[in-house]
């Protein structure tokens, strides 16, 4: 395996991978240090839902390998269902379509249900840290990989989910950003 490799894991589904990957890399090369691997897993509940053998990346508060989706788009999602403008949602989250997400029970630290459009508030409002995430564990990588080598970057997710399907498009274009056009993604 090439040392300088970035997995990103997002949503449950790419969260569930990761904890995959690291058990595998622990098996076989000790850590994902040693093999020369950084994760990241992007979602909202520390806790996991895809236990590998009761195994799973690290989400304590300072963790590398996790950024937790904390803030809610509900009050912006509740905006544009009573009509009104809201910077960057109203781009792609028309009124028709907000009257059709729901909102009551949204709480990103406990997952978001299946609901894309919350999904995807939730990467708008989170843009800054999740870029700063993403080009940290891009540097981590590419101290792995050495000057001109090419970096390897997978990105890993379900478009059937809430954090996953509602967050993944917009996450592999600020990777894109972070990372510059000459990398592998």
């Amino acid at each position: 395996m090439p040392k300088g490799v970035l997995v990103i894991g997002v949503g449950g589904a790419g969260r569930g991978v990761l904890n995959f990957l690291k058990k595998s890399l622990e098996d076989d090369m000790g850590s994902p240090d040693e093999a020369g691997v950084v994760l990241l897993g992007i979602d909202g509940p520390r806790e996991d839902q895809y236990l590998i053998h009761g195994y799973q990346i690290d989400t304590q508060t300072t963790s590398k390998e996790f950024y937790p989706l904390k803030m809610n788009p509900r009050d912006q999602i509740d905006a544009r269902k009573r009509g009104y403008s809201v910077p960057y949602f109203d781009q792609w989250l028309s009124v028709e379509a907000a009257r059709r997400t729901p909102t009551t029970d949204t709480d990103p630290t406990e997952g978001l249900g299946g609901v894309r459009p919350v999904g995807r508030g939730v990467a708008f409002l989170e843009a800054t840290g999740l870029r700063r995430a993403i080009s940290e564990a891009f540097s981590r990588a590419r101290g792995y990989a050495g000057e001109g080598t090419k970096m390897h970057t997978f990105i890993v997710g379900s478009f059937s989910g809430g954090a996953g399907a509602g967050t993944l498009i917009d996450i592999a274009h600020i990777t894109r950003h972070c990372i510059g056009p000459d990398e592998w993604l």
